[in-house]
C-alpha cells in the first residue's frame, strides 16, 4: 500500500518551520489601500473642489432651516462621482 505519512528529520522540520515563519511574516505586512492616497489627490482637483463647495453650501442651507425639505443628495452624488471618476483612472494600476 501507499505510505501517506513520512517521518521528517530534525533538519527538515527546522527548514519547514522557517518556511512557514517567512510566509507568516509576509502575510503580516500591513496592506495599504491604494485608494486612500489617490482619493486625497483627487480632492485637490479643481473640478472636485468646486463640487465640494456646492455640497458644503447646500449642507449649510439645509442645516440653517429646520423646515426645509431640501436634501443635498444631488450635490453629494456629483461630488462623489467626481472623486470616483478621478480615482478610477489610476486605481487598477496600483493593484497587484
Amino acid at each position: 500500500m501507499y505510505q501517506f505519512f513520512t517521518s521528517f528529520s530534525a533538519e527538515e522540520k527546522e527548514e519547514n518551520e522557517k518556511i512557514i515563519d517567512e510566509e507568516e511574516k509576509e502575510d503580516d505586512d500591513e496592506i495599504i489601500d491604494p485608494m486612500i492616497p489617490l482619493k486625497e489627490e483627487c480632492k485637490k482637483r479643481i473640478q472636485c473642489i468646486e463640487l465640494k463647495t456646492f455640497y458644503d453650501a447646500c449642507k449649510e442651507r439645509v442645516n440653517s432651516d429646520p423646515s426645509t425639505i431640501e436634501s443635498c443628495a444631488e450635490e453629494l452624488y456629483d461630488y462623489t462621482s467626481c472623486l470616483n471618476h478621478c480615482i478610477s483612472k489610476d486605481l487598477f494600476n496600483h493593484l497587484k
